[in-house]
């Protein structure tokens, strides 16, 4: 069975954590009997389950959950389209490629470390997708087609009202100049320190953009 059908078949079934946990991180038999590696290690596993914004953890720390309370964790409807992002990259080379292996590792290690702008992506998507131009199967986009697809909605408008936003307090270091429907656009003049942690806001943990100042502590 193709890895894609394989994936399918378990999420599926209830999207059953642990199901999916022994399925992609414990070693396996092809047809002949020889034993394969696992395709993800555990952490990587329950990085990508965290990851999607529709996995329900009811309360479970997965890190040290047993078996009876993984039974109470559900895969979100996501976490498919992770799995095989991940597994599955795009890359420039071919397998068989000289470097090919080392740009697999470069670029998988690249989405893990942006994996929290993945997750913003996806909650846009999941708020927005009747909005969204073009697409709308996300399994026929690769990460960066989902973040072109959605990069222009904005979560903070769709949880609140244009009088609420007029009222809250802008962050220091940032003036809001202008407050649409379905935009806004924030001001930063400051180069200092609090000029910094604005653009960190507005850049990411405000799931707003994803610049390269998003990521908290970035320099």
């Amino acid at each position: 069975m193709k890895f894609t059908s394989l994936l399918k078949t378990i999420i599926v079934e209830q999207s059953r954590f642990e199901v999916l946990l022994n399925a992609l991180t414990k070693p396996s038999e092809d047809r002949g009997g020889v034993k394969t590696k696992p395709r993800l290690t555990k952490k990587e596993f329950i990085e990508l389950v965290k990851a999607d914004p529709t996995t329900r953890l009811n309360n479970i720390n997965i890190d040290t959950a047993t078996s009876e309370q993984l039974s109470k964790v559900k895969a979100g409807k996501y976490v498919q389209w992770l799995i095989k992002s991940y597994l599955m990259p795009t890359t420039e080379r071919q397998p068989g490629d000289n470097g090919y292996e080392k740009e697999v590792k470069q670029v998988k290690e690249t989405f893990m470390e942006d994996l929290y702008k993945v997750t913003d992506d996806l909650k846009k998507f999941d708020r927005f997708k009747s909005r969204v131009k073009g697409e709308k199967d996300i399994n026929k986009m690769t990460p960066d087609q989902l973040y072109d697809a959605v990069k222009d909605f904005d979560l903070t408008l769709a949880t609140t009202t244009k009088s609420e936003r007029k009222q809250a307090d802008v962050h220091p270091g940032a003036k809001l100049v202008y407050d649409g429907d379905n935009w806004r656009v924030i001001e930063i003049k400051d180069k200092g320190v609090i000029g910094k942690e604005a653009a960190c806001f507005y850049g990411g943990n405000n799931v707003e953009t994803r610049w390269c100042t998003s990521a908290p502590g970035a320099s």
